[in-house]
């Protein structure tokens, strides 16, 4: 929503990330004072999704879910980024700190091999 709104901005933030290695929320509310976890958050609400669901959606740039203690919110967050990763169409060749995390907590948390990351990886870019 953010990207789409205010596309230059946006596009400010993007370029941003490559020369100070700040996660993509932290640069959301500096450059909108808001960020794309809220807005999430607040739409799944508004959704009335399930209130787990929506605490993932807010959390998903968490840098690691191993200290939580509820599962099924680990779980969901471990979706959730995987789902992140696979919509942006990531390099696993070419990955930032962050998405190197987010692969690493979804292998784990989803008991994920390599073998079938890559299969959904190619799911992903034959319907994209």
């Amino acid at each position: 929503l953010l990207a789409r709104k205010f596309v230059d901005e946006y596009t400010g933030v993007l370029f941003t990330l490559n020369e100070k290695p700040l996660s993509v929320p932290l640069k959301e509310k500096k450059f909108f004072d808001v960020n794309h976890c809220s807005i999430g958050y607040i739409l799944a609400k508004k959704w009335k999704l399930d209130e787990v669901l929506c605490q993932a959606i807010y959390l998903h740039h968490i840098p690691s879910i191993k200290k939580l203690k509820n599962k099924k919110l680990k779980k969901m967050i471990a979706m959730v980024k995987l789902a992140n990763l696979l919509a942006k169409g990531y390099n696993p060749d070419q990955m930032s700190f962050e998405d190197a995390q987010y692969e690493h907590d979804a292998l784990q948390e989803l008991k994920l091999n390599n073998i079938q990351l890559k299969t959904l990886r190619m799911k992903n870019m034959s319907t994209g």
